[in-house]
């Protein structure tokens, strides 16, 4: 996050150790994307699922590998600002689903790609009033971490000190990105849904797309009752919730009478999952229970009706049943059928079958 003088060599140095000429370049880059205070992104992306970004208050040249933002003086409170925001969850969300090569073969971002990521200027349209509060908050943030490092880089005295700070240093600039990725949803004005989409990104759709070997965890495939996988080690509950509440929110902004609960719960004999929605007066927590032998032989008769068979392979998709008052979503346990995007995703579908059972029926359901 914070690149100091120490991180660097010397060009006359790192010239001679390559036997380059001091004298004669090929080529002279415009100096300013040189000058402070610039921001320095790799377009590599590393083991953390993020692009390598650094803020730099003192010149730094760099090979074609990086690439950087520069900016006047007056403007530095929003460089350090566009530092963390490039580090953050909602860049890389749309980052992996806008760069060509993220996802598909070697993870990395072009300049150009980079580019097209949105930064409205604070006091923008579509911006709150508060951008500005949160420009110069993140600012002195990043600032303190900023002093912290350079203090502590001081008074090293030996290699293993030199190791201890390394680390310590990562583990301060993660702690700091973690607590200000609440101040880029504020920024951006995301709403809960929004944030939900952009979350489950991160923890599921990217570590899943390209695994590091093939002994890597994907997550999408995980067991959404066994799992290690960010919130989803509750199990079902986050998308239970969200499930609920999406569905509620809708009912009531339509000045419905009816709420809905969910239960459900894991048939591991089976790997199957599944969730109840009850209609009724009153709202009720999300419930886990065990499914019976019996229900999840009802559920499998209605499943094959689901599924679609190409030559020897049999393709089950999620089964949504309505019975009267009660709706049950029937779906193979891995991670990617549970998440809240999932959920999301359901919510509509119910809320589509039902608006449009009620246009059958001439609104009498």
């Amino acid at each position: 996050m914070i690149l100091l003088p120490t991180d660097t060599v010397e060009l006359r140095e790192h010239l001679g150790d390559i036997e380059a000429s001091t004298k004669l370049l090929r080529r002279r880059p415009e100096d300013s994307i040189f000058s402070p205070p610039l921001i320095v992104i790799s377009q590599g992306i590393g083991k953390d699922t993020m692009p390598k970004v650094a803020f730099s208050a003192t010149k730094v040249v760099f090979q074609d590998s990086l690439q950087s933002i520069s900016a006047p003086a007056e403007d530095e409170d929003l460089l350090l600002f566009t530092s963390v925001y490039l580090r953050s969850k909602l860049a890389r969300y749309f980052l992996f689903h806008t760069a060509a090569n993220w996802g598909t073969e070697r993870d990395k971002v072009l300049f150009s790609e980079l580019m097209r990521l949105p930064l409205p200027l604070p006091g923008g349209d579509g911006l709150t009033n508060e951008t500005q509060d949160i420009v110069e908050d993140v600012a002195r943030r990043v600032r303190r971490l900023a002093n912290r490092v350079e203090t502590h880089s001081k008074i090293l005295e030996n290699e293993m000190e030199e190791t201890k700070f390394q680390e310590d240093r990562r583990i301060w600039a993660s702690k700091l990105q973690d607590e200000l990725e609440s101040s880029i949803y504020a920024y951006f004005d995301l709403t809960d849904q929004e944030i939900a989409l952009v979350e489950d990104t991160i923890a599921v759709s990217i570590p899943s797309a390209t695994p590091n070997n093939l002994h890597s965890v994907i997550p999408a495939q995980e067991p959404i009752h066994r799992n290690h996988i960010g919130l989803y080690h509750q199990g079902l509950t986050p998308y239970a919730e969200t499930l609920q509440n999406t569905l509620n929110a809708w009912a009531k902004n339509a000045k419905a009478k009816v709420r809905a609960s969910v239960s459900g719960g894991v048939h591991e004999a089976t790997d199957m999952a599944c969730v109840t929605i009850s209609l009724g007066e009153k709202a009720v927590p999300f419930e886990p229970r065990i499914l019976t032998d019996d229900t999840i032989r009802k559920l499998l008769v209605l499943a094959a009706t689901a599924s679609t068979t190409v030559g020897r392979l049999d393709y089950l998709r999620g089964l949504i049943l309505f019975d009267g008052p009660t709706i049950h979503l029937f779906k193979p346990v891995a991670l990617v059928n549970w998440t809240r995007t999932a959920a999301l995703n359901d919510a509509a579908e119910i809320h589509a079958h039902i608006a449009q059972a009620r246009q059958i029926s001439g609104g009498t359901c």
